[in-house]
């Protein structure tokens, strides 16, 4: 059950990025003319502010859940300890009862 939840989850992801790709491509070229005819070397992408990349940080969300449900609980406790509680591996080691 858990592959087929992954599997759905990865395909929604790329279809998702494959989406952006082309609606990035279609900007791109909107924000390549000039913003202005008498200034041919500004653009109208250098006129706007930079935005969120909210596609981005949902399909990396969505890739990184993915990864951690599929880890054992000592896998599980070794990242939480290393990549959240920033322990060494040492530390972690000795904090679960394993050797590094």
């Amino acid at each position: 059950m858990l592959a087929w939840i992954e599997t759905g989850i990865r395909r929604e992801a790329n279809r998702l990025a494959k989406k952006r790709r082309r609606l990035m491509e279609h900007e791109r070229l909107i924000l390549d003319a000039p913003a202005d005819v008498s200034d041919e070397e500004v653009v109208m992408v250098d006129t706007i502010a930079a935005a969120v990349d909210v596609s981005g940080e949902v399909e990396g969300s969505v890739f990184i859940q993915g990864a951690l449900s599929s880890l054992t609980p000592l896998q599980w406790g070794v990242i939480t300890a290393t990549v959240l509680e920033g322990a060494t591996e040492k530390e972690a080691a000795v904090r679960l009862g394993i050797s590094k």
